[in-house]
């Protein structure tokens, strides 16, 4: 697991945007998917902005 995984499931965690529902979902495991998701969608954008340089 990257420092940064690491950090935004971190901040994931703290900032709960789930709050009441968390218990709804039966998979969120502390936010992993949302982790990937967020860092996936960073490197796919850093990726565009580079080609457009």
């Amino acid at each position: 697991m990257s420092n940064m995984f690491k950090k935004v499931k971190l901040l994931l965690i703290e900032w709960h945007p789930l709050g009441e529902k968390t218990n709804q979902i039966s998979d969120l495991e502390n936010y992993k998917t949302e982790t990937i998701d967020i860092l996936f969608y960073i490197k796919k954008s850093l990726q565009q902005i580079t080609l457009i340089k």
